[in-house]
């Protein structure tokens, strides 16, 4: 995946508020004259994007995609409700600085140059997240159920794309598979989102590999095989007790419906707990067992894991 543009755009909004030279190398970088934020930062991340997205051939591909974008903009989220009251007394948020404007010009922003900065990087990440919320639309993605996977918050950004498409009648024959506002287990305590749980630097990429191979059945032996290979191979550590919460991930992960009572004896009937040594699936001569874990290594293969 290209990320070229992502990191450059993740650059000009990574404001350090205890850093004064990178701080100001920042202001004056966003602040020189001869800087083209639509050619610089808006064009080439939309372009970025589409391609990341259409390289990939499921909606699981895309919502990993999708959810990675946002997630790179979290320190920016944070950095722009910490000085939100810049925007609101400007009367620069939401709307003013999404599709429906150009560029704010520095010099005709009657601020500091810090608030100016605030402003001038709020329209960039403002127009940037229109273009996300365009890609769930394409993809019949719920934006609002990506941003509450990662505890996104999206109080400061334009949604008008979004909401204008839930006012559609293609929506309105969707909106009863729309998730609850939030998945809560055990005292309230969230469930990571299952790439997370993965020991490896490309987490994403393995959680796409893991539903293309161990999600074509839709069954708990396959879902078995999976964690025991996983184990195996060292790129997840499941404890012996209470895993539930791993299989709430994966069953999340891949849009499946929990089992009544959350109970998962149907993916702990396949598996033999070796304490510390990890999890072992019971039979290994298994048909189905050999020829998944043939197809996951061939394919860990060619990706180079």
């Amino acid at each position: 995946m290209k990320t070229e543009s992502l990191e450059n755009s993740i650059h000009i909004l990574d404001y350090p508020d205890n850093e004064v030279e990178q701080s100001n190398n920042l202001i004056a970088e966003l602040s020189d004259p001869k800087q083209d934020i639509e050619n610089n930062f808006i064009e080439p991340f939309k372009k970025e994007l589409d391609i990341n997205v259409l390289n990939k051939e499921s909606q699981d591909g895309i919502r990993i995609v999708l959810r990675h974008y946002i997630n790179e903009f979290m320190r920016a989220n944070v950095f722009f409700n910490k000085h939100k009251q810049i925007l609101y007394h400007n009367r620069y948020i939401g709307e003013k600085s999404s599709e429906y404007s150009s560029p704010p010009s520095w010099d005709s922003i009657k601020c500091s140059e810090f608030d100016k900065y605030v402003i001038t990087s709020y329209y960039i990440f403002n127009c940037h997240f229109y273009d996300i919320q365009e890609c769930c639309i394409k993809n019949q993605i719920d934006f609002f159920d990506l941003c509450r996977v990662v505890h996104f918050r999206w109080d400061l950004l334009s949604t008008s794309i979004t909401l204008r498409y839930w006012e559609t009648e293609d929506y309105i024959l969707r909106k009863n598979r729309i998730e609850e506002e939030a998945i809560v287990i055990d005292d309230k305590k969230y469930i990571k989102p299952f790439p997370e749980y993965l020991e490896h630097e490309k987490q994403d990429k393995l959680a796409e590999i893991c539903n293309n191979v161990f999600n074509k059945g839709h069954s708990p032996k396959e879902y078995a095989i999976m964690f025991c290979l996983l184990s195996d191979k060292g790129f997840i550590t499941v404890p012996n007790r209470k895993r539930n919460n791993y299989y709430m991930a994966w069953y999340i992960f891949i849009h499946k419906q929990f089992p009544k009572r959350n109970n998962f004896y149907a993916i702990n009937k396949f598996i033999f707990d070796k304490a510390a040594n990890g999890l072992f699936f019971n039979d290994e001569s298994d048909p189905d067992y050999l020829q998944l874990k043939s197809t996951f290594d061939n394919i860990l293969k060619t990706n180079k894991f």
